[in-house]
């Protein structure tokens, strides 16, 4: 009988379809047709499969059954009830599961109590975004108030400086090897290297410039995550906003640093008075199965989202503005060359000069 690996889960798109293979972190693009097989022949011998079809389908069911005994994603057993599905809920003892930090003088003023705060959540993943020059001494600062935290990771992003080295950047990670990866943005050049032997650090180099907040929100294949836990997430949260907490330069308490909406400064709230609102966790509960044209998408599953630059800003579960892929013809383009999001673009340039000027 024919048994999926249940680390191997399939996703069906408009024209084609995908299966993850959630052990090696990989995708393998298959025809509509063979997700179907998946879906609901599972449990059947390989001749009540092939009964379905005429002679000239079952050469094609063939190739189809080879493929996925080639790439290990299924295998044939007479007991099948000896391999149950893995439970596929998705569970967290955490209130947060990660955050970003804008530096600024909130966060110099208040990392200690931040950092405590995002513990006592649960917090497991922290991102430090700078989009200013800011001074060794100060990152040092950010860097060792989380040293002795239960956060597992951390990424930091900072604009070039000339007069930091990159033993330097090695140092913040010797201090705190929660430090997995430090990009440097405005850089002179494009360039990466690991700074430890286990290749636990990552320091990147890239001459593209993050200025602000605005710089975010991309949809890319390089961004796509064929995990388990992003898989069993995204069935009923927003691959992006879940569990999501940020505080802004200004101190602001957001979803999302590009999100405008404030929920209180961290001056005079809590975080967790905050991201246990309804309000709040709202923005958790959009999933890319209620997201139009993401819900008929193959990558809707491995893809990251954004809510806060959409296609239609007065629709919230419109299609991410900075999305290239249409799933209708399987083909990727240029996103900001596209007319159709011409309107938007200018809305939200617009909305950034007015901001800028009150």
């Amino acid at each position: 009988m024919l048994k999926l690996f249940d680390h191997c889960i399939p996703v069906k798109g408009f024209t084609r379809s995908i299966i993850c293979d959630t052990q090696r972190n990989q995708f393998d693009f298959i025809p509509n047709a063979l997700f179907d097989i998946l879906s609901k022949d599972q449990g059947k011998t390989a001749n009540e499969i092939k009964s379905n079809y005429t002679r000239n389908q079952i050469e094609i069911i063939d190739d189809y059954l080879t493929f996925l005994e080639n790439k290990n994603y299924v295998f044939w057993t007479s007991e099948p009830h000896l391999f149950p599905d893995i439970d596929r809920s998705f569970e967290t003892p955490s209130v947060i599961t990660n955050a970003i930090i804008e530096a600024g003088q909130y966060l110099l003023k208040n990392i200690d109590s931040i950092i405590d705060q995002l513990d006592d959540l649960g917090c497991k993943a922290l991102e430090i975004r700078a989009y200013n020059p800011i001074d060794f001494e100060d990152i040092e600062k950010i860097t060792s108030a989380s040293s002795l935290s239960k956060i597992r990771t951390i990424h930091i992003i900072l604009k070039h400086n000339e007069h930091i080295s990159s033993s330097q950047y090695k140092s913040l990670h010797e201090m705190n090897p929660r430090i997995r990866s430090i990009c440097i943005h405005s850089s002179p050049e494009d360039r990466q290297e690991s700074l430890d032997f286990s290749g636990n650090l990552t320091l990147s180099f890239t001459s593209t410039t993050v200025s602000s907040e605005k710089c975010c929100g991309l949809i890319h294949p390089n961004y796509f995550t064929p995990n388990l836990h992003a898989l069993i997430e995204s069935q009923e949260n927003n691959s992006c906003l879940n569990r999501k907490v940020a505080i802004t330069q200004q101190g602001n308490i957001t979803n999302c640093p590009s999100m405008n909406h404030s929920f209180g400064c961290i001056e005079t709230k809590t975080i967790r008075d905050v991201v246990t609102e309804d309000e709040f966790q709202s923005m958790w509960r959009i999933r890319k199965d209620q997201v139009k044209v993401c819900q008929d998408c193959e990558f809707r599953h491995i893809c990251t989202d954004c809510r806060a630059y959409v296609e239609d800003p007065e629709d919230l579960h419109s299609k991410p503005l900075k999305c290239g892929y249409d799933p209708y013809n399987g083909k990727w383009e240029d996103w900001s060359a596209n007319p159709l999001k011409q309107k938007a673009i200018e809305y939200y340039d617009l909305k950034t000069i007015t901001e800028q000027v009150s």
